[in-house]
């Protein structure tokens, strides 16, 4: 955050910090383009604000000064831009968007020490400087100032989200690819590793998504899908992607799924960007039994589909137990098993990364989205759960700092994406924002709740991923999707298909169940829907007889 100072009769305002300082390193190259975004500015009248950029080897320009009129704004984030269509507006107001750097008048630019001295170079059309032509063929590596100053008395204001850099240089951008075009697994492995490499120029960070597709192996028996974003940190060359691998019984020889790369961001694809995997067939007899009838190997199904990842020895141990405990009892067998299955979607580990992940698309496009009766699809649901829970394990040491972290990533990515920014556009208002939101959310907001993110929103002390944080994670609404959360993670959990997937076609399924557990206030024992979900053809088929 930059906080603008009033100016004096006897002096200009100098911004906290002042300068404002960016250190760029590992970059290769000379620059070709750099843009400077202002993020969530706030001021009572922009035609007070003064902002001078220097670079690491000395060279200069005003970026922006006298222009923006005397409408106040409230967290607009604009970028300042060489490619831009047009200037900041003389007398204002000035919008969220894309700006050619503007300086109107220079006789009134005063940027004092530690700043240079003037001259300045002066953008138009005070002058003939532009921000390319200042900075191209220079190095970007090094401290970059930011001098931000308020020339007149009277009003002040802040940059409350800093200020970002974007420096693009004359590189050839690195490259992403998997380690080879084909890998072969065991069924009986478990999962496959597979290794992901970055050469070439990896000086700034870069990501690619990843996404599994059947061959003549199905996702719902034979393997479990994958698809995500890898996101690598700069100076970062190598990642991995884990495949779960079904131990089933049937004899069905050996069975191919690929692996494909796309969407690459600050990288290339490099070769191969796509592999085929080939699962080696380990069954040669009928088979007379179902492995999912067996305690230790059920248990590790439920952390594969539900957590995404193999179970912790403590873990696994006591869930197990929780079912051999029993003997031969088969009443209290049956019982355990709905009773251990039913704890994965109750368990900690769950509630804060898959159930978070339904409430997140609820409260940003409504609990109804799809088919009119439930926010998301198993396409949507998978990455995003493994984006949030990626490390997690409840209980290791860590867990509440690595979920936490994850957190804060997930949402600052979901805001940004195409379909958010879309459905919340810059230019509606804080308070259209927070009472979209809240509306989604079936209004869990008291007055109070909705009247103060607003007035966080608008101070800048919450951005639009804080936000809608803070109503994904409102009790009101977590409550309220509880049983319609649970019902479908059932379909996702156990049978990896949405509700009206075949050989289901509508929601008649998903409505007969969630209808059932609120006439038992929730009790899914009572309701028999667990236990109907994990005794049922479709679920018991993905592993044998």
């Amino acid at each position: 955050m930059i906080t603008l100072t009033d100016a004096t009769s006897y002096a200009v305002g100098l911004a906290n910090p002042y300068p404002s300082a960016i250190t760029v390193s590992g970059m290769s190259g000379t620059i070709t383009d750099i843009k400077v975004i202002v993020n969530n500015l706030t001021h009572t009248f922009p035609d007070d604000l003064g902002l001078l950029l220097v670079g690491p080897t000395g060279a200069q320009i005003v970026l922006q000064s006298d222009v923006g009129g005397s409408t106040s704004v409230s967290n607009i984030t604009y970028t300042l831009d060489n490619s831009a269509t047009a200037g900041i507006p003389n007398s204002g107001p000035i919008a969220s968007g894309s700006y050619k750097p503007t300086s109107v008048d220079k006789d009134n630019d005063l940027f004092p020490t530690p700043a240079p001295s003037p001259p300045y170079n002066q953008t138009a059309p005070g002058g003939s400087s532009t921000l390319n032509g200042v900075f191209s063929g220079t190095n970007p590596n090094g401290v970059w100032k930011l001098f931000a100053v308020d020339n007149f008395i009277g009003n002040s204001g802040a940059i409350n989200g800093g200020w970002t850099l974007q420096i693009t240089t004359n590189a050839t951008a690195g490259t992403v690819q998997l380690s080879a075009s084909s890998y072969t697994v065991g069924e009986g492995a478990g999962s496959i590793v597979i290794p992901v490499t970055r050469s070439g120029d990896t000086s700034t960070a870069a990501t690619v998504d990843y996404a599994t597709t059947d061959g003549t192996a199905s996702h719902l028996s034979d393997y479990n899908t994958v698809s995500g974003t890898l996101s690598f940190a700069a100076g970062e060359t190598s990642k991995t992607i884990t495949v779960f691998i079904t131990d089933d019984v049937f004899v069905e020889g050996n069975q191919t799924f690929s692996i494909a790369f796309s969407n690459p961001s600050g990288a290339t694809l490099g070769s191969p960007s796509t592999a085929t995997v080939t699962i080696t067939d380990n069954d040669a007899s009928t088979p007379t039994t179902n492995p999912i009838d067996a305690a230790s190997f059920y248990v590790r199904q439920h952390y594969v589909d539900f957590f995404n990842r193999e179970p912790d020895v403590s873990g696994l141990g006591f869930w197990t137990n929780e079912i051999t405990g029993c003997g031969t009892d088969s009443a209290c067998i049956e019982l355990k098993r709905i009773n251990v299955s039913a704890a994965f979607y109750l368990s900690i580990e769950f509630q804060q990364s898959g159930y978070l992940v339904y409430r997140t698309y609820g409260a940003a496009f409504g609990t109804t989205r799809v088919g009119g009766a439930v926010p998301l699809t198993l396409t949507e649901f998978l990455p995003d759960l493994q984006r949030v829970g990626n490390g997690v394990v409840v209980g290791a040491s860590g867990w509440e700092t690595q979920l936490e972290a994850n957190k804060v990533a997930y949402l600052n990515n979901f805001v940004a994406r195409s379909a958010f920014t879309t459905a919340y556009p810059s230019t509606m208002t804080n308070a259209a924002f927070v009472d979209a939101l809240n509306a989604n959310a079936g209004g869990a907001l008291s007055a109070s709740e909705r009247n103060q993110l607003v007035t966080d929103l608008t101070s800048g002390a919450k951005n639009h991923a804080q936000t809608l944080r803070a109503i994904v994670e409102n009790t009101n609404f977590t409550n309220s999707q509880f049983n319609k959360a649970f019902v479908l993670t059932q379909y996702f959990g156990y049978l990896r298909r949405n509700p009206y997937d075949s050989p289901d076609s509508n929601f008649d399924g998903y409505n007969f169940w969630l209808n059932k557990l609120n006439g038992f206030n929730g009790n899914f024992v009572n309701a028999e829907m667990v236990k109907a979900f994990i005794n049922s053809t479709e679920y018991r088929s993905r592993f044998g007889p």
